[in-house]
């Protein structure tokens, strides 16, 4: 792994499980990082305990709702006026809505914040990524993207199907494989020496992810019990690496997947319709305004 001193890094969703253990690790190999943070009692307390853990680290933070797109737009125009560069993004913010919920614009929660909010802030800071070449965009998706199955442009915020169990793990999945569409064609757009896009899946990980549902607990913790679920640490490992590593310097347009319980990557061959990511792309724009 290379020491990152001199890049700036900026982790979503810092305050708690995979991002707190990504944004620790990295500033661990000197990288100076910007935390997004919904909560700024926990933003300051995570910069604190990182500091504690890290002496003479640079960590920052920038408060931001993930589930409202103006907050969103704020938090990258004070990154962008802060930083003289953004080498890594790491999109890791996520949530898994177990009941239907709106976020401030209107738009599914899952869906708002797995993916609008992330394609939004990346596109607001690739030119200052582009300009720091190289750059990488890291997105953090998950194997459960093959619950999504496929992208219903007709029925893109999951209202058609009463909610549920069932609906939440498929609306989770449909995310995720956005976020698996959005990292692809990101790639596809962009020069791998300048910038390198790719989505991977951390395992299942022990994290507060799965909120108040006490059946997604238990499947958690039985996966500790039986040793296939990561720590947060594990977890992240998988964000550092696509982050960090110098082997894969210009691969890009990928997705990696680990074994379970284990911190092993390996690359998964795109399978994916490249009509269907350009689609999605379209239409997000249009949702969060940037069309």
């Amino acid at each position: 792994m290379a020491a990152m001193s001199d890049k700036t890094v900026v982790v979503t969703g810092a305050t708690s499980g995979i991002g707190k253990a990504t944004a620790t690790d990295l500033a661990r190999r000197g990288a100076d990082v910007v935390m997004i943070c919904r909560n700024e009692s926990k933003a300051k307390s995570t910069q604190d305990e990182i500091t504690r853990q890290v002496p003479g680290s640079e960590i920052s933070y920038v408060l931001a709702d993930m589930a409202n797109l103006e907050q969103v737009r704020e938090a990258a125009a004070e990154i962008n006026r802060v930083n003289d560069r953004v080498d890594v993004l790491v999109n890791n913010a996520g949530v898994h809505m177990f009941d239907r919920e709106y976020s401030d614009d209107g738009y599914e929660m899952t869906i708002a914040v797995n993916h609008l909010a992330p394609f939004l802030l990346t596109n607001l800071l690739l030119d200052k990524l582009t300009s720091s070449a190289p750059a990488r965009v890291v997105t953090v998706a998950s194997e459960a993207h093959r619950f999504g199955h496929r992208i219903d442009f007709d029925d893109l915020m999951s209202e058609k199907r009463n909610a549920g169990f069932v609906w939440s793990f498929k609306t989770y999945g449909r995310s995720k494989l956005m976020n698996r569409l959005f990292a692809e064609e990101l790639a596809r757009r962009h020069d791998p020496e300048v910038l390198t896009s790719n989505s991977l899946c951390p395992g299942l990980v022990a994290t507060n992810l799965t909120g108040e549902s006490p059946l997604a607990r238990r499947i958690v913790e039985t996966g500790l019990k039986l040793r296939i679920a990561n720590s947060p640490e594990n977890g992240a490992r998988m964000s550092v690496r696509l982050a960090t590593d110098p082997g894969l310097a210009g691969v890009t347009g990928q997705f990696f997947s680990s074994a379970p319980g284990t911190s092993v990557l390996r690359a998964m061959p795109t399978h994916l319709g490249a009509a269907d990511a350009a689609r999605l792309w379209d239409v997000s724009a249009e949702l969060v305004g940037l069309a």
